[in-house]
């Protein structure tokens, strides 16, 4: 329950427990350039990428080879799985957040669960073109970009949309994705509670 004077994030933050160790986290390929230099920025961004993770979840992150982070100034953002690679605006704070819950989805049962919930509150028939891009059939969602379907269900936005939100007290929206400027995890909260309580799930680890 968020309590009088408490954010949605600052409730995240409460239900999953101090912020785990980055100690173990393996190096990635390609350290990033431009943005951020040297060990203490690559910490930095790890520290970014994994605020919201709980201990079980974390256990699963150490075992794989962290991304290659690619700071940009374009607006473009992406994680690329088959290369393990992650590009974001550091000016745009969500960016990091949600490629990251994009690689979060690789490990364990975690993309499987996605698509179940994804199905679970599917509500159209059709597909139709969502705001944000892409293809979807519309759901109960605070964001219908979270309908969005991809090739052979190679990824989903359903997690990785809530990550993005725990930047900045849970603003969404800034430069790349103006569609959704006032969201906030608050109006996810109001179209679908399900959907938050599935992220705090997904963020214990309860999928891998």
């Amino acid at each position: 329950m968020v309590e009088k004077g408490e954010t949605l994030t600052d409730t995240f933050r409460k239900e999953l427990g101090p912020a785990p160790s980055i100690d173990k986290l393996k190096t990635p390929q390609v350290k990033p350039k431009r943005a951020y230099k040297g060990k203490k920025k690559l910490d930095q961004i790890y520290s970014d990428a994994t605020q919201f993770v709980g201990p079980n979840l974390m256990r699963a992150v150490e075992k794989k080879l962290m991304p290659s982070f690619v700071p940009t100034r374009g607006l473009k953002a992406y994680h690329q799985e088959n290369i393990n690679k992650i590009q974001f605006n550091p000016k745009v704070p969500e960016h990091l957040q949600h490629e990251f819950g994009h690689h979060l989805s690789t490990l364990g049962k975690n993309l499987k669960a996605e698509i179940a919930f994804r199905e679970k509150f599917t509500t159209g028939t059709q597909l139709v073109r969502i705001p944000g891009g892409g293809v979807g059939k519309t759901g109960v969602w605070g964001d219908q970009y979270c309908a969005r379907r991809y090739k052979n269900d190679y990824g989903t936005e359903v997690f990785s949309q809530v990550m993005g939100q725990f930047i900045e007290a849970g603003r969404l929206g800034t430069m790349l994705q103006v569609r959704a400027k006032n969201m906030t995890l608050a109006s996810y909260w109001e179209a679908n509670p399900e959907h938050i309580g599935f992220a705090l799930t997904y963020l214990q680890g309860s999928f891998v």
